[in-house]
Parts: structure tokens; sequence; C-alpha cells
């Protein structure tokens, strides 16, 4: 299985990358979302996780341009968002699932008021669980 994984903080992207790779996927990562369009027009990818705030281009406009080339890979959104109203918009929208990233892993470059992770203390995350069904 294939999966790239696109989030703009490194620690995070970092750890989730490094967890999928020791889990025995092919994975590749970026960190905004014209560099993400960039990995998909070069290969097929069976799954995105797909940060929903990031610089260039949000995660919500990578997955409508995923949707509109019609490719059928499977998209995890990962946001600080927890509105219903998010969920189902981004659900309507054609992802296939979320995940919620927790308080003060995001932050750094966006409005939510949460602190970033240092970069020491993203490598003590801990990733109990990524379902990839």
């Amino acid at each position: 299985m294939r999966i790239l994984v696109v989030e703009d903080e490194k620690g995070l992207n970092r750890v989730l990358t490094k967890h999928l790779k020791n889990k025995g996927y092919s994975v590749d990562s970026c960190t905004d979302g014209m560099e993400a369009i960039d990995y998909l027009t070069s290969a097929p990818y069976d799954v995105v996780i797909l940060d929903v705030l990031m610089p260039k281009m949000n995660g919500w406009e990578v997955l409508k341009w995923i949707r509109s080339r019609g490719m059928d890979t499977s998209v995890l959104m990962l946001t600080a968002l927890d509105s219903t109203e998010d969920k189902v918009n981004g659900l309507d929208s054609g992802a296939d699932d979320f995940g919620q990233v927790g308080s003060g892993v995001h932050g750094q470059g966006h409005d939510t008021g949460q602190k970033a992770l240092e970069p020491d203390e993203a490598e003590k995350l801990e990733v109990r669980q990524v379902c990839l069904c």
C-alpha cells in the first residue's frame, strides 16, 4: 500500500511517516498542498493523509483537486477543527474519514490559538493506531 502524508507541522509529519514506514507501508511525505499535487500527478497512491490547515493550498482545495480528477484514492483528513459542520462538509466534499489532531499539535502559522509542538516534543508522540481500512 502506497501512502502520501501531507502535513505542514514537520514534527507530526515525521512521526506519522516513520510510524507508517515501520508498519511496512510505502510512504512519501510533503508539507503543503501544492507539493501534494506534484506527488499525486507523478504516482498513484492508495491513501492520502491530508492536513486541513496548510499554507499555499489547504487540504479542502487538495481534496477537491483529487476528486475533480476522478481519483479513487482514500483520503483521511487530519484536522484541529472539531465542529460537526466541518466534518460533514469534508465528507460531502469526498473525504473518506477524519482524524482529530489533539490540542497542542497545531497552531504555528494557523489561527487555531494552539501551541505548536517543538521538533523534540513531536518525536515523543506515540502514534497508537492508524486504521487504513
